[in-house]
């Protein structure tokens, strides 16, 4: 067989098993999904605390709140934030969400992306990945790889870092509520967060391809 030939049937193997993982993957969704989003990790909190509060969930962050919620994370760049102000997102859109994915896709990468100038990371990610098809049978195999294990960790750590700050950002909520309840029974139910998290649609969201 040809380097050429076997080359393309390398990359038809590849196609044919991210095909069935993502077949997988969709059983999955819909089995997370089956219950109307029973599947997503969640406790029950005041309307004030999730949305009409002055501390809620959702409302716009001052500057200083953000940096109290993300004080204790590391790589504080990776997080959902709005561009004018850089604060963190209450209600992140389309260009907020592919800043933050560029960002996680550089920090997997080593910074080979720049966030504030992505406007599109899949695409960024395919020319990056033809760019290395050219450089010859070898190097077509490892792009591959690469490119696949790229996607997988960035899938993966934006996943799991947008929950870590969310759920700093429900603490921080709690926090200042006065209407959920016994506060001494707050930090219980925030453990059981990461239980459901576990068990989460998010989860399977993140199985490779």
């Amino acid at each position: 067989m040809t380097s050429v030939a076997a080359t393309a049937a390398a990359r038809i193997a590849s196609a044919i098993e991210r095909a069935a993982a993502i077949a997988s993957r969709k059983a999955a969704f819909d089995a997370a999904f089956a219950n109307e989003g029973s599947g997503l990790p969640a406790i029950l909190i005041h309307v004030q605390t999730h949305r009409t509060g002055e501390q809620a969930i959702h409302k716009a962050n001052a500057a200083e709140d953000s940096e109290r919620i993300l004080k204790d994370l590391d790589k504080q760049d990776l997080a959902v934030r709005t561009r004018v102000s850089g604060v963190l997102a209450a209600n992140p859109q389309d260009a907020a969400w592919r800043r933050y994915i560029a960002a996680c896709y550089a920090e997997v990468r080593e910074g080979d992306i720049n966030p504030d100038v992505a406007p599109n990371v899949a695409e960024q990610v395919i020319a990056t990945a033809e760019a290395d098809f050219t450089k010859g049978d070898d190097a077509a195999v490892n792009a591959a790889a690469t490119a696949r294990r790229s996607i997988n960790e960035t899938l993966a750590l934006a996943i799991q870092r947008a929950y870590e700050v969310d759920l700093r950002k429900v603490t921080d909520a709690l926090r200042h509520s006065k209407v959920d309840g016994d506060p001494a029974k707050h930090p219980a139910a925030l453990d059981a967060l990461a239980t459901l998290y576990a068990k989460s649609t998010w989860v399977a969201l993140a199985a490779e391809l």
